[in-house]
């Protein structure tokens, strides 16, 4: 019996989907080592992780702002629309990034990076809100 190209193909598939290590096709001829896709349950812990300190950062953002703007609808609506945005900007960037180099270990450095700048975020908010104060004072 001899093994075709189109045989070939197919079995470079089953083996991709069914995690074993392999090869999968891009067109006729030619072929790329299949990669192994980070568990679902990590995968979901850090979307849980990530989005649960998401609400948290809104939430601080808010209690950062009280002291110099008040605690009022407009205020909440404002950083509850900058989040947003943001959320926005860093899903159509991290789904860019997704595309052209999907793995575990980038993940996580952009998600570490991310709390590094979260966490500083109190040191530098204290200034940049007095500036910000003094700037919309003179207007």
């Amino acid at each position: 019996m001899t093994v075709t190209e189109p045989d070939r193909d197919l079995a470079a598939v089953d083996s991709a989907a069914s995690g074993a290590p392999g090869v999968t096709p891009l067109g006729p001829g030619v072929r790329t080592e299949a990669r192994a896709a980070p568990p679902r349950a990590v995968l979901r812990s850090i979307a849980f992780v990530v989005g649960s300190a998401s609400l948290g950062a809104e939430i601080a953002a808010a209690r950062l702002l009280a002291p110099y703007f008040g605690a009022s609808t407009i205020i909440w609506a404002n950083t509850i629309a900058t989040v947003l945005v943001a959320l926005s900007a860093g899903y159509a960037l991290g789904g860019r990034l997704a595309d052209r180099r999907a793995d575990l270990r980038g993940l996580c450095a952009i998600v570490l990076t991310a709390g590094v700048l979260l966490a500083i975020v109190p040191f530098v908010a204290d200034p940049f809100l007095h500036l910000s104060l003094k700037a919309l004072g003179s207007v």
